[in-house]
């Protein structure tokens, strides 16, 4: 349980950003602003958490629920959704107050698996709307339909307590095996893993280039769809996604 000074600071924090609260216009087009977050520990697991997968969700739920809408901006953050101090969080949050713009994220345990964060960002009376709940109005629905989201909230929580004590659990077998922990074990890892990715990129350029050139209309499920049907795979020995696709692309400053 965070101390109570820790918890005020967040209060006083959040109450800094300097709002009373404020309706979406009903005319004209919605400006939004997106909040993505993806865990250093699970980088990479599940692709519907990657950065691209969120605004891939975020995008389709615009185009259904908003077709008028105008993105001011776009926040990327790899805090700890368990954290009370969130930087990049309370940036995004005044980003929307001063544009009066939607809060939008993808899904519920990505804004914050900290529930005392989570009911302080309700409570600010900022609109906030989540893809994965097309059909829900947190501050306009019903109480069945605002269960649905508290019920998602609590399950972040209880998630993030979870990985915690599985993180606690495994580190003392780590250190025992001699596996370096800490922040220059990580950089080494991120360093070697980014070479990887670079490698498997630059193997792939001339394949891409070719699907280009096939297909004037192509797109990253298409260019993964032909790499695949050419019997390429990933490093993982997976099948190429669009998101990994995509990811290449930009490696090689081939998707704009």
């Amino acid at each position: 349980m965070p101390a109570l000074s820790e918890i005020l600071k967040l209060a006083t924090a959040l109450a800094a950003i300097g709002t009373d609260g404020y309706a979406l216009p009903a005319k004209g087009p919605v400006r939004v602003v997106k909040f993505l977050r993806k865990s250093k520990a699970n980088a990479g697991n599940d692709t519907s958490l990657s950065f691209d997968g969120q605004n891939d969700m975020c995008d389709a739920y615009l185009r259904t629920r908003h077709g008028k809408h105008k993105v001011v901006t776009s926040f990327k953050s790899m805090e700890s959704g368990m954290k009370l101090h969130r930087p990049d969080l309370f940036k995004a949050l005044r980003a929307c107050v001063a544009n009066n713009a939607l809060f939008l994220v993808a899904k519920v345990d990505r804004s914050s698996r900290n529930i005392i964060v989570f009911t302080l960002i309700m409570e600010m009376g900022i609109p906030i709307e989540f893809a994965e709940y097309p059909s829900i109005n947190f501050h306009h629905g019903t109480i069945g339909e605002k269960s649905a989201i508290w019920r998602a909230a609590m399950e972040g929580y209880l998630e993030g307590l979870r990985i915690s004590d599985r993180t606690r659990a495994v580190m003392p077998r780590l250190k025992k095996a001699g596996v370096k922990m800490g922040g220059r074990a990580h950089k080494q890892g991120s360093i070697k893993m980014r070479t990887l990715a670079e490698a498997e990129a630059k193997s792939i350029k001339k394949h891409i280039t070719t699907c280009q050139n096939n297909d004037p209309d192509w797109s990253a499920p298409k260019v993964a769809a032909a790499l695949n049907g050419m019997g390429l795979r990933t490093r993982a020995e997976k099948p190429f996604t669009a998101t990994v696709v995509r990811s290449h692309m930009k490696r090689l400053n081939m998707w704009f």
